[in-house]
């Protein structure tokens, strides 16, 4: 696939299924996501792979911090069962640093821009994901599970996998768009 075919019509995937990048993709994967922008070279994340019964101490993590935060039996089911609607997840902590020239915001972007480089490789060999994050990454149990310190921060989850439906890919940017303004 072309870079800029991908970059153009990349389209999250939520239904994912077997198979998951393994081997060789998922290393392609995780190289892509180490070369995200990096003012300093600091490397500002942590990758954390969750599969096979890694899905299961995930899904108990995720159940264990909605109880904490006092949520409702459907809310606790529904972080319980997060982990199940990708073969494999890749969380993404941004492990911030003090730095003169690099403020924390522009490490947190880049742990953020190596979420985004992992999809768009994902999607080059033929796979597709979902960046979901929420409450839950700024729940203290979930944050000690993923070893944050309070400097860091969980910026999401990449679930992914084998996509089941076919999203569409065609997009346009009118001229009278409000996500573009000429300055």
């Amino acid at each position: 696939m072309d870079a800029l075919e991908l970059l153009v019509n990349r389209r999250s995937a939520s239904r994912l299924a077997e198979p998951a990048p393994a081997g060789e993709q998922l290393e392609n994967i995780l190289r892509a996501g180490m070369r995200a922008p990096d003012h300093g070279t600091l490397q500002p994340w942590q990758f954390f792979i969750i599969e096979g019964d890694g899905r299961e101490r995930f899904s108990q993590l995720l159940a264990d911090g909605a109880i904490q935060a006092g949520e409702d039996e459907k809310a606790v089911d529904k972080a319980r069962n997060a982990p199940f609607r990708a073969p494999l997840i890749i969380a993404v902590v941004a492990k911030c640093q003090e730095h003169h020239k690099v403020p924390q915001w522009e490490q947190e972007m880049s742990a953020g821009c190596a979420v985004m480089a992992m999809q768009m490789a994902a999607v080059a060999q033929g796979f597709n994901g979902i960046w979901r994050s929420g409450a839950l990454t700024e729940n203290p149990l979930v944050r000690d599970g993923f070893h944050c310190r309070a400097q860091d921060k969980i910026v999401g989850f990449l679930y992914l996998g084998t996509p089941q439906l076919k999203a569409s890919t065609t997009v346009s940017v009118p001229d009278t768009s409000p996500f573009v303004v000429r300055f």
